[in-house]
Parts: C-alpha cells; structure tokens; sequence
C-alpha cells in the first residue's frame, strides 16, 4: 500500500501529524543525559604524552643500534681518537672460572696401555669430547654422564689419527641420524652414523651406526675434517692438501659409492709423470676454515698465501676465486711486531651478525686480528676478499711477548691462551668495550681486556652453545649487520657465554660475564672487597646504563635470576635493596646545557655567536627509558600480526609476550612504591635550582610511566587473544578492521589513536567468541577490566552484558521473559548508546529484528544516531552546517560521524521496508496490525528532534519515488531540507510543489524563476521553469492577497525578455557569424538570461533583426515607441521585399504572409502594429507596382491581410480615410484615390458581412460610414472609376437601410 491514499490516512492518520507525543514507556532517552563527547582535551594530551615517549624510546633504540664492524673500525683508524677513546675507557674483568671437569678415571687406566698415539678433542655441537687410543674412539659426555658417560667404538685395529663432526648428507642415512663421524686412519676413511636417543637432544644416550661407508686414505695423515651445512666434508692432510670426501646412497655409473677428491692437483696433472707430481700440486696448506654460511672455504699456505674457495649458490661447486699473498706481512708491515716468527694461529669466518662487509679474521700467534672484506658492493657470495684492518692488542696490557698457542674468535670476542708456565695458561678476552662505546658519540671500536689464568695445557676452546630464550629468538629473527656487539642492549635477552676450555687435565667451564653479572657481583660483595669497584663500574658504562641495569636488577628481570642464584644466595631483598639504592645515587640531576653555536652570517647579528641550550636528563630518567626501550626492543618496531600459510597468526610467542608481560608489571610495581619519581610537575614540588630541566623532565618521566601503562595493558592483552587462538578472532573481525590490524605495529597500537581503536576492535571480536561459548560475560568483563582497563572500559562491560542478554532472549520463546531480556538489554545499551560501535549496532539491531521488536530496533538506531552527532565545541547535527550542506568546514570525527549516522538510518528505513514486504503475505487482519505498526514507527520516528533523520528520510523517500508520501507530510525540516538541495533540479519540482499544496504560489514562482537562473542549464529548459514560475505568478496576483506584486510582475517582465532573447537565439542559431555575433558572445547569449538593452544593443539591432527589434518593443516600455516601430517596419518590408526579388518570389505573397505574422504576435499594441501606418506603406508598395505594370495582388488584399491578424475595423477606417483625407504624395492624383478607395470599398464591404455575424462588432456609427461614401463618390468622377462608384452607391443603400 502506499503512503499517502486516503485510506491509509483515514485509518491510521497522516505523516502530516508527527509532532504527537511518543508513549512513555517507550521514551528511553532520559536514560543519558549528557551528550557523548569527542576524544576529550585529556585524551589527547595523554596521547601527545605517549608520542613523546615513543619518540623517547626510538632514540635510545636507534641508539642501541652499532654499525657494523666495518664502520666501528674504520672509525677507529683515526689514531689519536682510538688512544684517547682507550686512555678514558674503563676496564672490567669479566673471565670467570667455572666448574672444572676432570678427565674420567678409566681415560687414565687405558692411557696406560696406550702402545702409539692418544688424541683428543671437543664437539661442543653434541656436548661430548672425543678421545682415541690407538685404534680406539671414546665420546665422552662430560655435560651429562648419567649411567653411560662414553660411548666407544672399537671396531676397526688401525690408530686413529683424526675424527671429524659433520652434518649428514640429506636422504643417505635413516633419519634418526642427526650426525656423522668421519674417523680417519693411516690406511682408511671410516663413516660413521650418530643418532640419540631423543632426536636432536645430545644430552640423551648416544648410539653408533655402522654406515658400511669407508675408502682408503692413499696413506695421507689427516689432521683436520670439517664440513658444510650442505653435508660436504674436506679434509686437510699433514702434507698440506685439500681433499674433500664424497658418498652417496648408491653407486653411479661413473662413480663409486665413496671416494677421496684431492683438490690439491692442477689441472694438468693427470698429464703429468708421477716423479713430476709434486711440482703440479697446490702450494700446501697448514689452515682451512669453512664459512656454512657463506658457502666458502679459506685456505692459509705456510708462506702466509690466503685463498677463497666458492662452493657456489647451492654449496655443490668448487672453484678458486682470488689468492692473497703474505697476508701477514702485509697486514702487519712497519709494524714493531713483524718479525720472522709470527704466524697466523686460525682462521674465522665472521657473521652477518657482525658485518656485512668483513668476512673473514685470522688471528697471529701474537694475538693481532687481521680483518678481510670482500671486493665487491652487493651482496654476492662469488666476491673476492682483501686486507681491511688490522687491530693488535696493547701491549701496555698484555705485555710485549704475547704468544697465542691456541684461541677461539667468535662474534666479536677474542679468546687467546697464552702459556705462563708448563702447568699454567693465561686466557685472555679481547672485545668490544661495549661502556666505551655507549658514551661515545661516534662510535669507533674500543677493545675490553679482561684475562683469567687456568691450570693445565689448553688444547682447545669451544663456546657452549646457549639455549635460546623466545626473547632472543624473536631478536635473532630480525639480526643486522652489528646487532651482537651492544652487549649492554642484549643482555636482557641472552646468558652469559660460556666456554669449554679442554686441556690435558679435564675441562674447564669459563663465563664470560654481562655487565649487568659484574654489577650484581659488585653490589653482592663484602664492602672491602667491592672498594672503588662501583664508582668504576659507573665511569665504565655511564650513569644512564648504570641506572637501567640497576632498574633490571631492582625489578627482578628474568635475565638477572641466574645473577640472583650466584650472587644473592637466599637473601633477594639485600641485593635489590642495593640496586634501589645505586639507582639514585647513579641518577644525578637533570640541567640545562648552554652551548656557543657557530656565528650566524646569515642573520641580522653579522658574526654574532648564537648561545644555543639544551636539557640533559638525569641517568634516572635515561635508565628509565632504557631499561623499558630494551624490554620491549622484541615487540616494539614489529607486527602484532602475521600471515602464515594463509592463516593470520600472531607474530608474537606467548613465551616472549609472557617474559615481557612479567619485566613490565615488575617494573610498574617499582614504579608504584616511587610514586613522586613519576608524578607531573607542580609549583609545589618545583626545586629551587635548574627548574626548567626539573621540569621537563618530570614531564617526560611521566609520558614514559604512562607508556608503560599502556604498553603492560596491551602486553597482557595480546596473551590472552594469543592463547584463545588470535586466528578465530581475525576472522570475526570486519575486513576493513583486518587489513589495519594486518598492518599494525605494536608502537602504533600504543601510541595512535587508530592503533588503540583496532586494538578495541580485536578485544570485541575477543569478547564476541567469548560470549558465543556461552561464557559468564561479568567474568570476562572483570578479567579484561583488572588486565587492560584503558582497552576495556566499563562501557563495554555493560554494552556486551546487553548483548549477552540479547543471546538468551534468542533462545527463548516469544513471551514475557523474552520481552523482560530485551527491555533489559536495551536498558544497558542505552546507559553506553555513544560508546557502542556501528558494527556492534547493526547486529544488536538485527538480532531484535528477527525477535520481530522493530520497534526496539528504531528506538536503539536513532538514540544511537543522536548520540553520536554532537558534543561540546562540535556543531550539532540539527544544523545542516555541521555537515557541510551549507558549505562549512568538517573534520575527519564530524564526516565519520556523518557516515556512521547515515548508514546507521539505513537500517530504520529496512525495517520500514521489511514490514511493507511482510504485509504482503499475511491476512488483512494481520496486514491491519502491521500497517498500525508501521505508522506508529514512522511517526515516533520523525518525532524526534533529530534534523539529520529527517533529512536522510526524505531523501530515502525521493529514491523510492514516493514523492506524494513525501509532500504530505507536516515536518519542521522538510521546507528546509528541500531548500538546501533546491541545486538539485529534480528537487526543484519537489520544493515549488510543497508549496503549491500549500497554497504559497508566489513562494512557487521564485523557486520557479531561480532555478530557471541556474548555471549549466540549456536556455529551452531555462524558459520552461520560466513558464512554470509565471503560471505561479499569475495564480499568486489573482488569487492572494498581501503579496509582494512588484516581485511577481518582474517575473512575468522577465518571462517576456526570455522569449526575446530565444528568439534572438533561434535567428541567430545558424548563421550568427555572418551577421558579426562571435562565437562568445552567441555561447553567453545560449547560457544566461541577458537584460532587454543588451539583446537590443548587442544582438537584435546591429544583426537586423527586424522582427526581433520589433518583440523588444512590444515588451520594453521604451519612449516614442512608434516612431521606433514605424522605421523597424520600413526595414522590414524593404527587406522582404528584397529577399523576395532575390528568390524570384512573390513579392506581395511575401509581404502578405510576413505582416500576418508579426500582426499575430504585436497586433494588440497599436504602437509595434502601427495599423495606418502599414495601410499607408503597404497601399503605396500596391500602388506603386501597378504603376510601373508590375503584377499586383487583387483590390483589398491589404484590407484582408489586416483583419486577418484581428485588426479593428474602425481602426482600420479611420486609417484608410485620414490618407483620403490628407491626400499627401502619392494619394495626391485622382487615379491614385480611386486605387485606394477599391480598398476602402472592400473593407466597407467586409465591415458590412462581419455585422450580419451575431458575434460581429458595430463600433463605426452607420452615419459616419454613409457621409464618408457621399464624400468619395464627389471625388470620383473619373469615367474609369464607374464601377467604384457603383460599388460605392450600391455600399451607401445598404447602409442607409441599416
């Protein structure tokens, strides 16, 4: 049914009433009685306070970043600055001595039947050391000897001379083997698989596999076996050759199942006579290091020649790239230290983690490190390498005669032994002064020595392999080139490192101590133990990391609970009390630093030094943002999510949420029993000194606690979306809300505006699967509230307790409990109606739709809408202008306000649209009961004060073309509303109609007449809106009363000038060039309405258009019009006359047809149709013509052509006797009188034949005509003229008998 039929309206009454009250119980608004607001002044500030914090903690994580070591020492080539940076470094000792592992009994007792050789080494990849005995190979487990501490393989009978560790070629061996040995012989290559007991757990049982794989060592020594990730294995003999070991699963056609490769042989040696062999051969080798990850092997010749060898992409190749020649002579030329016996004592690859230039280190016998980088600038692994750098150690520390027999290079740190005496070696620790370099402001390499001395022989060094925290993993994921050297940065992440140290009495276990161990060792020791040991600890490292490891020891960090089993024993509280305590005494105080700028020569002051001031923050405060920079160095710069084989997933481990979750509230706790360190600056609490930085830096403690906040809630937050599995809730939230969270970082979920509403997003879509497994939402909304509550505000307790509400409504019966759930629901949805979020809405909204309570569903929606259109110091949505329709100015809240609000009256409208399409299949009773419903929704609807409803409905009204539902109703808004789109053109009609229905005609007109003004409208268009405002016009000045006449007369006045100007249009509109008219001046003419001077001026007279100047009469009120007319039509008739001669026409035709036609459009005006003028000139035109024997026209033809175009018979007579009376040129002749008269004649006669017509006229007194006729018949008395005067006579008796 539609709206607006009369039946619908006698039943249910009409739009027109919607100003009647709403019932009560259904009139929830008073429940909010404050608008919602924006973000209020509070937030923002407390945002701009968490941006500065992020800006706080991205510094001193850029500062945390090293460059690589490429840079660090090319910085530190500069002489004077390396010493002066080393002369003013502090120095810690940070070797320690572990446990010692003695060798095991019964290695002694079979020492003692050893008959020939005993070797021994270290595999610290699966925790065992390997010993052999003569023919006999022992791996002991020395970290975990359990029942079996060795496993021993015995089944060959030749000495064993060397074994090798190595990866297994993949698809060989079965695949519990995690390792293979290679044990060579004096005669043979044996393989060997390694499996455990638990796959890839070394502290597990051991067990040998016979692999069945051995080929002869064509009686080579081998004294060295290494191999590749790949599962390649090379070997170097005693004699100085290269040979690599290759096996397969299977034989090939062309090669054996294993076999020995010697790379040692040119290629031209297999040409070569057997006794000239040896001068065919590579130059031998006595070092070989393979780099895994680079896919290289090194190769050092005994006169100090350093060759690359590339294994290529895929590590299956071989192939000599560039040789360096005596790199030690070299590397250490004019050098003191050159001398004939030093040597280089290894070869080390360097990781990505170091650098991405320097490749490879080889260490002298010395102890100098000689640096190699690659040639080339990409990142290549065919590049050649060349000498960079040599660093050698000082000799003021180490002394002059340092002499290396073993060592170990690895990340950066140097460990070299030195042997004191026969039982006695020094281990020295060369690294990165990590202290040095944090105070510097160009970083450069500055080497920490530290030295420890160990018992016995060192025979080699290994670094235990540290078990990876999630913390370190996440890092490790994400290495760059200089990333391990910040030892001060990773120490929170990683252990300390150790090292296996095995000599010829057992092993001995060596820490290399953090800096945050040494400061735990300090603050542990007896006071006369630890004397000046504090003070040089904080010149060593600075206040600022001083203060942040203090923090991290203070708050119990997990990286310092090894620290804290070694140093603090059973009493915690004594070594935390101790780091509460150094806090302060490290922090110092913030000030102000005054510097001398450079002179300004640009300026007004020429020359003038500029005092430039800067405020220095305490260590405290540097700690601070340290320590909390470093807890969330893993999270910070990263992703919060990730996608993993199509699955959305979180790019964080919950290990490493927890870790981080743990530091944080561990600090929030410190925090909290310090409550004025954080608090924001006041008068009251202002010192009397440097108040300025005090004060800055208050603020800046206290962006930095607020960040700490946020970032625990989140942390927390996070956890628990991690654990109830992040993927299931990604996919409950809207696509556009998973593309930002897809492209959040954890920093801008803390600090943006839009970071934390996703985040509130993701904690919605949380509580929806929460609430969807029927759990208790008061138990989740206290578990989130006591979490996060900046994420999960009261408000969205109590809006997911209505939804909650809302679900057990649903699974309920229609009834009384289901209505008492909904009025509850709908009773907590509008204590939070600003709050609840447009997605939220729309479900809430459907859920009761499908409970059939529409009525609830409209209330909710508009209250909802009304909520969000206005706050303080923001427009409100009842004026139009807030939204722009007038032109103002909106920001991003106002149009998404806007969006949100008119989607949002999208769904009333559905639901007015679901109860129409419901009507149509039910039964009329029921059709009756929806019809009421509909209309009571309708009314209760546009009762509101809420003009952009209005507005958004009668819009939706227009698109479903129900115009006449629209112009009945009796709204406050709608005269506005259709004024302010009146641009629109089909609105247009919509506004004059409202006001046409009521009765406001002249309202009407003007809305008629400025549209018909507006830009871009063709000029028919233009003149039809014309025609519809006269209309309006005239109806308005007949039918009303106290109307503004002047305004409605212009109106009709312009309507006249329009007509003229289209006829110009249409006279002009094929050949305006011709006459003059430019192609701009024709465009303005077609585009806009012109005043009746221009048209005149411009257009209608200097084309000569005649006819045109003839209309512009007719509506000006121009003086002496006549005499203006009476020209034009000479023109006129010249020229038709003309044009006729020029076609060969009909001349008397032409001009016939051309009075007919003005004469219909001006005859009513006897100033532009001069009626005595045109008899005058067209009897002369006749007359004229006869006499020159020219073809004239029948007697009367001008009479004729003047009554056709209802021209006044008296005017007519009165014309034709003033020229027989005035017998001016040429009506001076007889002959020329009785021409005329033929004329008057005829028009006596059709005078006489219009009176027999009962509508005809009897103007002219009969007596008038008959004395006339008297008076022509004395004229003519030529004997020519006798038929005139009988038709004369014969009009004179008729008349009489009249």
């Amino acid at each position: 049914m539609a709206y607006g039929t009369s039946e619908h309206w006698e039943r249910a009454s009409s739009w027109g009433g919607m100003a009647g009250a709403v019932p009560s119980h259904q009139s929830p608004s008073h429940i909010y009685a404050s608008p919602p607001v924006q973000q209020p002044a509070a937030f923002h500030s407390q945002r701009n306070g968490l941006k500065a914090a992020a800006n706080v903690i991205d510094s001193h994580d850029n500062h945390d970043k090293y460059p690589e070591l490429s840079d660090l020492l090319d910085r530190a080539q500069d002489q004077q600055s390396a010493d002066e940076a080393i002369a003013s470094a502090g120095q810690q000792n940070c070797l320690r001595t572990g446990d010692f592992i003695p060798l095991p009994d019964y290695v002694y007792e079979q020492y003692n039947s050893v008959q020939c050789k005993a070797f021994m080494g270290l595999f610290p990849e699966i925790e065992r050391v390997w010993i052999t005995m003569d023919s006999r190979l022992y791996l002991w487990n020395f970290q975990h000897p359990g029942k079996t501490p060795t496993t021993c393989f015995d089944d060959q009978e030749q000495i064993i001379t060397s074994v090798g560790l190595v990866r297994p070629l993949p698809g060989v061996f079965l695949e519990q083997i995690d390792y293979i040995l290679v044990v060579a012989t004096r005669l043979e290559l044996i393989i060997l698989g390694i499996a455990f007991e638990i796959k890839g757990d070394p502290s597990t049982q051991l067990t040998f596999y016979q692999t069945h794989l051995s080929v002869p060592s064509d009686n080579e020594h081998f004294v060295q076996i290494d191999g590749t990730e790949e599962g390649r294995i090379f070997l170097r003999t005693l004699s100085g050759k290269l040979m690599e070991l290759r096996y397969s699963a299977s034989e090939g056609w062309l090669s054996h199942k294993i076999q020995l490769v010697n790379h040692s042989t040119t290629n031209f040696s297999f040409i070569t006579p057997t006794f000239l062999q040896n001068y065919t051969m590579e130059p031998p080798i006595y070092l070989m290091a393979v780099d895994r990850a680079r896919k290289r092997i090194y190769t050092l010749t005994e006169t100090n020649d350093l060759q690359v060898i590339l294994l290529g992409e895929d590590g299956k190749s071989f192939r000599r790239q560039n040789k360096l020649s005596d790199v030690v002579g070299r590397a250490l030329s004019g050098s003191s230290r050159h001398d004939d016996y030093v040597r280089i004592q290894g070869l080390y690859p360097v990781s990505s983690a170091e650098s991405s230039l320097i490749v490879l280190v080889a260490i002298t016998s010395h102890g100098d490190r000689i640096f190699f980088r690659r040639n080339g600038s990409g990142p290549s692994s065919d590049d050649g390498i060349d000498l960079a750098y040599t660093s050698s150690p000082v000799q003021r520390i180490v002394g002059p005669e340092l002499s290396v027999h073993e060592c170990l290079y690895t990340d950066g740190l140097l460990l070299a032994a030195q042997a004191l005496t026969q039982e006695t070696d020094r281990i020295y620790s060369i690294s990165l002064n990590a202290g040095a370099v944090a105070q510097q402001p160009a970083k450069m390499w500055i080497d920490a020595y530290s030295y420890h001395d160990e018992e016995g022989k060192v025979w080699q060094i290994s670094e235990v392999r540290r078990s990876q925290t999630t913390l370190a993993a996440q890092l490790a994921g994400r290495v760059e080139p200089g990333s391990v050297f910040n030892e001060l940065a990773t120490q929170l992440v990683t252990s300390p490192r150790e090292f296996l140290l095995l000599t010829n009495q057992g092993i001995w276990g060596l820490r290399k101590l953090r800096p945050i161990d040494l400061l735990c060792e300090l603050m542990a020791a007896a006071p006369e133990q630890r004397s000046g040991g504090i003070e040089e600890f904080a010149h060593t490292y600075g206040s600022a990391e001083a203060c942040a490891m203090c923090l991290a020891i203070a708050c119990r960090h997990p990286a310092t609970d090894t620290a804290f089993r070694e140093y603090a024993g059973t009493n915690n509280a004594q070594l935390t009390s101790a780091a509460t305590r150094l806090f302060d005494e490290f922090g110092g105080r913030p000030f102000v630093q005054h510097a001398q700028a450079p002179p300004d020569t640009n300026g007004s002051l020429l020359g003038t030094a500029v005092i430039t001031s800067e405020v220095k923050f305490s260590g405290r405060h540097d700690g601070l943002a340290l320590y909390l920079c470093r807890i969330l160095k893993p999270v910070w710069r990263n992703y919060v999510v990730v996608t993993k084989n199509k699955r959305v997933v979180s790019n964080f481990e919950p290990d490493t949420l927890s870790t981080i979750l743990t530091a944080l509230r561990s600090l929030e706790d410190f925090l909290a029993q310090r409550p004025t360190f954080t608090n924001l600056p006041t008068p009251d609490n202002r010192p009397s000194a440097d108040g300025e930085a005090w004060r800055a830096e208050q603020e800046s403690l206290h962006n930095l606690h607020d960040l700490l906040r946020m970032s625990t809630e989140t942390i927390a937050f996070l956890l628990m979306v991690v654990e109830q599995d992040i993927s299931a809730v990604f996919n409950t939230m809207r696509p556009e809300q998973q593309e930002l969270i897809l492209d959040m970082k954890f920093q801008n979920a803390i600090t943006e505006e839009g970071g934390l509403e996703v985040t509130r997003a993701l904690m919605i879509s949380y509580i929806d699967i929460k609430i969807r497994d029927e759990q208790n939402m008061d138990a989740i909304g206290e578990e989130l509230q006591s979490v996060c509550p900046s994420i999960c505000r009261q408000n969205d307790v109590i809006l997911f307790k209505g939804i909650e509400c809302i679900q057990s409504a649903r699974n309920q019966p229609a009834g009384a409990e289901q209505a008492q759930n909904i009025q509850e629901a709908l009773s907590l949805f509008y204590q939070v109606m600003p709050h609840i979020q447009f997605d939220k809405l729309t479900e809430i909204a459907e859920q009761l739709k499908d409970m059939e309570n529409y009525e609830g569903a409209v209330d909710l929606v508009l209250l909802w809408a009304k909520a969000q259109g206005y706050s303080e110091g923001v427009p409100d949505p009842r004026s139009s202008s807030a939204y722009g329709y007038q032109g103002g100015h909106q920001d991003s809240y106002q149009v998404n306000s806007l969006s949100q609000r008119q989607t949002a009256y999208r769904i009333v409208f559905s639901i007015i649209e679901s109860l129409e399409a419901l009507s149509q299949s039910v039964s009329s009773f029921a059709q009756d009961q929806l019809l009421t419903l509909r209309v009571h929704i309708v009314r209760k609807a546009l009762a509101r004060d809420d003009q952009l409803f209005h507005e958004e409905f009668y819009t939706w009204l227009i698109e479903k073309s129900r115009v006449e539902d629209l112009l009945t109703l009796d709204t406050q808004y709608l005269e506005d509303f259709l004024k302010q789109s009146s641009h629109l053109p089909e609105r247009v009609q919509l506004l004059a109609q409202f006001y046409v229905k009521n009765e406001r005609y002249s309202e009407a007109a003007y809305v008629y007449r400025n549209q018909a003004a507006a830009p871009n409208l063709d000029f028919d268009t233009r003149i039809e809106y014309l025609k519809l405002a006269v209309v309006q016009a005239r109806t308005s000045l007949s039918a009303q009363r106290n109307v503004d006449r002047q305004g409605l007369e212009q109106i009709l006045e312009e309507a006249e000038i329009a007509e003229v100007q289209r006829a110009l249009i249409g006279a002009l509109s094929s050949h305006y060039e011709r006459l003059g008219v430019t192609p701009e001046m024709f465009e303005n003419l077609k585009s806009s309405f012109l005043s009746i001077n221009d048209l005149y001026n411009a257009y209608a007279k200097p084309c000569k258009l005649y006819e045109v100047q003839l209309q512009v009469l007719f509506v000006s009120e121009t003086s002496h019009v006549r005499s203006h007319a009476e020209k034009i039509w000479t023109e006129l008739i010249r020229k038709t006359r003309e044009d006729a001669i020029n076609s060969h026409g009909d001349v008397f035709a032409a001009l016939r047809q051309k009075v007919r036609d003005v004469g219909r459009k001006f005859h009513t005006d006897d100033n532009v149709f001069p009626v005595s003028f045109l008899i005058n000139r067209l009897e002369q035109e006749t007359y004229e013509a006869k006499q020159q024997n020219q073809p004239v026209p029948e007697s009367g033809w001008v009479v004729k052509t003047l009554r056709s175009v209802d021209c006044p018979f008296p005017v007519m007579f009165r014309a034709y006797n003033d020229i027989f009376e005035a017998k001016l040129a040429p009506w001076s002749s007889a002959r020329a009188l009785t021409f005329l008269l033929e004329d008057v004649a005829v028009l006596i006669t059709e005078w006489l034949r219009d009176r027999k017509n009962p509508d005809g006229s009897a103007d002219v007194p009969v007596q008038v005509l008959d004395d006339a006729i008297q008076k022509y018949l004395v004229t003519v008395h030529d004997g020519d003229a006798r038929e005139l005067v009988g038709k004369l006579q014969m009009l004179a008796h008729r008349i009489r008998e009249l």
